[in-house]
């Protein structure tokens, strides 16, 4: 496995990921801060709002 490869890109090529990766906190944080923009996104109904998101 090579590990220099960063975390994301090893997830497009279809390799499974453990928890005791040493990337893993990036894709944890990649998927908090995707959370945080949706959770904005569903507070609004105003288009242009959410097009400023």
């Amino acid at each position: 496995m090579e590990q220099s490869k960063d975390i994301f890109e090893r997830l497009k090529n279809g390799e499974a990921i453990i928890l005791g990766d040493p990337q893993v906190y990036q894709m944890r944080e990649g998927s908090y801060a995707a959370k945080e923009i949706l959770i904005k996104m569903n507070a609004t109904a105003n288009a242009s709002e959410t097009r400023q998101i």
